[in-house]
C-alpha cells in the first residue's frame, strides 16, 4: 500500500513537471539540454526528471558541474559525486574548475556574486539549445524577499522567470519540499552545501531565519509569496511592453551607451508608467539592471522636476544629467554635488561616555553587568538581540584594546562564522555604493572591525552565554548616516 502512495505520489509530481515545461514551452523536439548540477536535492531531482522526459519529449541530455574553489575537498567530492552519478545513467558530464574567491577580489564581488556570475557565464558559453537550472518555488520567494528588503523596483519583485532566452526552469512548480520527498521516494541520493546551513549571506539568513518564521504564520506562505511574485511578473510585462511603445515613440539611442528622452515622454503617465520608462532608457546603457533600486529610479525622476544641467550617478557608471527639455542617459564617471562626502575624522571612543564628532553624530557608549541588567530588564535581552542598524550590544570582555572610529583603511577585516571577511567584501555583499563606501564610519581594533555602522558587527564580539559585561552602543543618525542607509 505504501508503495501504491509513493507511486502516485510521484507520477502526479511528474506530471506537474512535464506540464510545466510545456506550458511554458521550455522544450522543442530535437533541443540540445544542458542541466547544471551541483549535487544538491535540487538539481539531482532536476536530472533524474529530465532523463526520464528525454526519449517522450526528444530532446538530448548532457551535464555540467561548476566546482566553486571555495569548500576544498567537500567541494570536490561533490564534483565526483555528480560524475558517478552521471556515468551511472549514461548522461554525458563535465566539470568546471573556478576559483570564485580570486574572481570575487577581482571584481569587486562579493563570493557568491562572483560565483553566480560566473556560473552563468560558463553555462552561456556552452554550445547548448537550452540550459537547464534547479530553480524551484522556494528560490523564487526568497528572490523575492531579499528584493523587497533591498527596496526594489516592480522588476526586482517579479521572482524568477521560468524562462529567460536560452535558460530554463522546470522546477519552479514545486517547493523544496516536494523536491525533497521525491528524492526519498526514489532513493536519489544527494549532497548537502555545508555553506547553505550558515547565516553568513542575506538569502541564507532569508532561507534559514525568515521563511520558517512566516511558515508557522501560514504553512503555505512560500507558495503564496512565489504565486504573488508570478502575478508580479504578469503586471511588469505588461508595463515593460507599454514603456517600449513610449520609448519608441518619444526617446532615441544617440551613440554607445547614450540615449535621449524628452521630458514631454513623461506628461500625463502615472507613476508607475514613469519609472516603467526610466527603466526602459537605462537598458539602452546595456547596464546590469540587477543593480538599479528603486532609489536610483526616484532619483532620476527627482531630476526631471529640478533645475537643467542637474545629474544623479547611478551604479555601474551610469549618468543621467537633466538637459533643456530631456534626459540624457550615458556611460561612463560620475561626479555631482550630491556625492557622498568621505569620513575623515578619526576619534577615540571611550567605553562609557558620550561623544559628539563635528558632522553632528552623536555616540553614546556604557558598559552593563549582563545578569544584573537582565534581571532588572526582563526585555533587555530580547531587545539586545534585535538587528538594529545603530544600536548594538557586544561581549565587552571580548573587546580588547583602543576603540577608534575612522573611515576605512587597506587591510581591515571583519570576523564572520567561517573566518574573515575584507571590508571591501562586506561592502560589495550589502551593495554599499563605491562613492559612498568612504562616508561609511568603522569602529575599529586595530585593521579588526568591530562594527561596520548601519550594517553588522563582528561574529567575535557577540554576546553568548558566557558573555559577564555587555559594551552598548548606540549612534544617533545625522544626514550622512541617513544617506548611506539608502
Amino acid at each position: 500500500m505504501m508503495e501504491k502512495s509513493f507511486s502516485s505520489r510521484t507520477r502526479k509530481l511528474e506530471n506537474r513537471v512535464e506540464r510545466f515545461i510545456l506550458d511554458n514551452e521550455m522544450i522543442s523536439r530535437g533541443d540540445r539540454v544542458l542541466v547544471g548540477v551541483s549535487g544538491g536535492a535540487d538539481s539531482m531531482c532536476l536530472l533524474f526528471l529530465l532523463q526520464k522526459f528525454a526519449p517522450k519529449l526528444d530532446f538530448t541530455l548532457s551535464v555540467i558541474h561548476v566546482e566553486h574553489g571555495i569548500r576544498g575537498e567537500e567541494s570536490i567530492r561533490d564534483a565526483e559525486y555528480v560524475e558517478k552519478e552521471c556515468f551511472k545513467l549514461g548522461v554525458p558530464f563535465r566539470v568546471e574548475h573556478i576559483n570564485a574567491i580570486e574572481l570575487g577580489a577581482m571584481r569587486g564581488k562579493g563570493v557568491e556574486e562572483a560565483a553566480r556570475e560566473a556560473r552563468y557565464e560558463i553555462f552561456e558559453s556552452e554550445d547548448a539549445d537550452k540550459i537547464a537550472t534547479a530553480h524551484h518555488g522556494d528560490d523564487s520567494a526568497e528572490t523575492f524577499l531579499f528584493q523587497l528588503v533591498r527596496g526594489s523596483s516592480l522588476a526586482g519583485l517579479s521572482g524568477i522567470p521560468p524562462v529567460r532566452g536560452r535558460i530554463i526552469r522546470p522546477l519552479l512548480c514545486l517547493n523544496r519540499q516536494e523536491i525533497e520527498g521525491y528524492c526519498r521516494d526514489l532513493n536519489i541520493d544527494f549532497r548537502t552545501d555545508s555553506t547553505n546551513l550558515e547565516d553568513d549571506y542575506t538569502r541564507n539568513r532569508i532561507r534559514n531565519r525568515v521563511l520558517p518564521l512566516l511558515s508557522e504564520i501560514n504553512a503555505a506562505a512560500k507558495t503564496h509569496i512565489a504565486e504573488a511574485a508570478a502575478d508580479i511578473r504578469e503586471a511588469q510585462e505588461f508595463f515593460e511592453a507599454y514603456a517600449e511603445r513610449l520609448f519608441r515613440e518619444f526617446g532615441k539611442k544617440t551613440g554607445e551607451g547614450r540615449a535621449e528622452l524628452p521630458l514631454s515622454a513623461f506628461d500625463g503617465k502615472s507613476e508607475i508608467v514613469r519609472r516603467a520608462l526610466v527603466f526602459r532608457a537605462l537598458k539602452e546603457m546595456e547596464a546590469p539592471l540587477r543593480d538599479i533600486g528603486r532609489s536610483h529610479v526616484e532619483a532620476v525622476l527627482s531630476l526631471a522636476l529640478g533645475e537643467t544641467g542637474k545629474t544623479a550617478c547611478l551604479p555601474n557608471g551610469v549618468t543621467v544629467k537633466k538637459e533643456y527639455g530631456k534626459l540624457v542617459f550615458s556611460r561612463g564617471s560620475c561626479q555631482s554635488e550630491d556625492e557622498a562626502s568621505s569620513f575623515n575624522e578619526r576619534v577615540e571612543i571611550p567605553v562609557e561616555g558620550q561623544i559628539r564628532l563635528s558632522n553632528g553624530m552623536v555616540i553614546k557608549t556604557e558598559v552593563l553587568d549582563w545578569k544584573e541588567a537582565i534581571n532588572k530588564d526582563a526585555d533587555l535581552k530580547h531587545r539586545a538581540f534585535q538587528n538594529k542598524p545603530y544600536t548594538k550590544w557586544m561581549d565587552y570582555d571580548k573587546i580588547k584594546g583602543t576603540l577608534i572610529l575612522r573611515k576605512r583603511e587597506p587591510g581591515d577585516y571583519i570576523v564572520i562564522r567561517r573566518g574573515r571577511k575584507k571590508i571591501k567584501d562586506l561592502f560589495t555583499e550589502e551593495r554599499i555604493e563605491a562613492d559612498k563606501r568612504e562616508a561609511l564610519p568603522l569602529l575599529a581594533l586595530g585593521k579588526r572591525i568591530i562594527w561596520a555602522i548601519g550594517l553588522r558587527i563582528s561574529e567575535d564580539c557577540k554576546i553568548s552565554e558566557r558573555t559577564e559585561r555587555v559594551f552598548h552602543i548606540t549612534v544617533h543618525e545625522t544626514g550622512t548616516m541617513n544617506k548611506n542607509r539608502s
